[in-house]
Formats: C-alpha cells, sequence, structure tokens
C-alpha cells in the first residue's frame, strides 16, 4: 500500500506507472472500512437539461472515494467543503469555492476533510443513468485512450478542412520578389500577411501547426491524418498550375516538417 501511495504522490511519475499503481490502490482500498467507488462515495441528485446532465455528489466528512475513468472532458464545481485530490497531475487540496476541468483519462483518489458538495455537468442528450455512465465513463484506460485518439483525429482533420478553404490561389510566379523572399525564409506568417491572410486566418494556421505537432507528441502520424485532405487539395491546384510551380510554391512550414522528421526517426524510418 505504501508504495502505491509514494508512486500516486510523485510528480515525476509516468502515466502508465500511475494508471498501475492507481488501479492496484483501488483494488486494495475497496476492501477497507470507510473508504468507496464513485457511485456509493454519498448522496446523489441528478438533474438534466436541453443537451446536458448535472450531478451533485454530497460527500460526508472524512470520506474517501474513488473515481471511475473519465472518457470525456467536462467541467466540476465544488461548492462547499475541501478535498484533497490525488491523480496524475499529483496531490492537490481544493477548498470551495473551486471550478476545475477534468480532463479525458482522469482517475482520481479523494479525501473530503469535510463534508463537500461536488458538481460535474455534462453533455449529453440521454436521461437514463446507465446511458449516460455508458457515454462519459470509460471500462479501461485503453478504452479512454482510443476515445482520446478518435477525437484528436476528427479535431486535427477539422482544423485542416478550415486551412484548406482559406488557401488563397498562387504560384511562384504569381508573388512579388519580396514574397518569394519571405516564403524561401521559411518565415510563413510574414508570408501570409504579405499575401492578404486575415490575422484570424492566421490564427487558424497556428493552430493547426499545433495540433500537428500535437499528433506527432501523441505517436500519431499527422501527415497520413490528413492525407486524403491534402491529397484532394493537391489535385485542384495541379488544375490551376500552369507552369509546373507547385513542388516550388507548397511546402509543410519548418516546425511541422521538423517535426515530422523526428517522429520518423522514432518510428524506425517508417
Amino acid at each position: 500500500m505504501e508504495k502505491q501511495i509514494s508512486v500516486l504522490n510523485s510528480n515525476e511519475v509516468s502515466v502508465p506507472e500511475f494508471r498501475k499503481s492507481i488501479m492496484d490502490f483501488q483494488e486494495r482500498m475497496v476492501q477497507l472500512p470507510g473508504v468507496r467507488f464513485d457511485e456509493d462515495a454519498g448522496e446523489y441528485k441528478h438533474a438534466f437539461f436541453d443537451g446536458g446532465y448535472v450531478r451533485t455528489m454530497i460527500a460526508p466528512k472524512d470520506n474517501i472515494f474513488i473515481t471511475k475513468i473519465h472518457k470525456k472532458k467536462h467541467p466540476f464545481f465544488l461548492l462547499t467543503g475541501e478535498v484533497s485530490i490525488l491523480s496524475e497531475k499529483g496531490a492537490v487540496r481544493i477548498k470551495a469555492p473551486y471550478q476545475g476541468m477534468t480532463e479525458v483519462g482522469t482517475k482520481r483518489v479523494v479525501y473530503a476533510h469535510e463534508e463537500t458538495t461536488w458538481v460535474t455537468v455534462h453533455a449529453t442528450d440521454k436521461t437514463d443513468l446507465a446511458d449516460i455512465e455508458e457515454e462519459v465513463i470509460a471500462k479501461s484506460f485503453e478504452e479512454c485512450d482510443e476515445a482520446n485518439a478518435n477525437s484528436f483525429v476528427q479535431l486535427l482533420r477539422s482544423q485542416t478542412a478550415i486551412i484548406i478553404a482559406a488557401e488563397k490561389d498562387g504560384f511562384w510566379s504569381d508573388w512579388t520578389e519580396e514574397q518569394q523572399k519571405l516564403y524561401v525564409s521559411g518565415d510563413w506568417e510574414a508570408f501570409s500577411r504579405s499575401r492578404g491572410y486575415t490575422d484570424e486566418e492566421i490564427k487558424d494556421f497556428k493552430v493547426w501547426i499545433r495540433l500537428m505537432l500535437e499528433g506527432f507528441g501523441r505517436g500519431i502520424n499527422s501527415i497520413v491524418v490528413i492525407g486524403a485532405q491534402t491529397v484532394d487539395a493537391a489535385i485542384k491546384n495541379l488544375e490551376k498550375d500552369k507552369q509546373n510551380e507547385i513542388e516550388k510554391s507548397s511546402h509543410l512550414p519548418n516546425e511541422v516538417a521538423d517535426a515530422y522528421v523526428e517522429f520518423l526517426s522514432k518510428q524506425g524510418g517508417r
């Protein structure tokens, strides 16, 4: 037991280590008096609104409870009381009033220092509690990871569609000498401004770059994820390219290209 607590409370623990330790911790703790699993943690109230569900839990003082694995991101609110929380982010003590966000894959060990009112809000059209749990709770961390990855892929593809829709026509010979120099320099933002892209469009492109890099960091081949979209866009550009300049006029931003090379090296060049 002490080993699990030590691992859980370490800020340097890896995600796999935390997950194994919290499951071992749960298995041992639920056998002890005074320790409860999520649905038995306290008194519950349920409310529904158009497109959402609100769950209010009143946890007794000195109660220890272990939550389930959250499959969807959602806000939570501490209306009364004070708790200590142990999660993969480490240990933290919070006191009402408090507003926080539960991230995908979160599982917590919570100790109530005093009677505490904990409220969570979930986006759902369902009203049956069993159906809601099926939608927002993962049966395992692996299920949660899959849902998280699928959500990320959809987000990246959606942002890619925004970028492609905003792309302006024009190739190397259509640009001014100054624009050509900016393009070669790799300063995509200055180049984009010179071509008349708006602040909002530049912001969208920055978000796209961040998502591409995040994908590589997650072990996802971002280039493959958006492959079909970019191929379709490239075919349309080829039809417009009358001087065979597309290869000279279309490159990944340097930070994305560098991250892609690093990703491939970690994957053994695949």
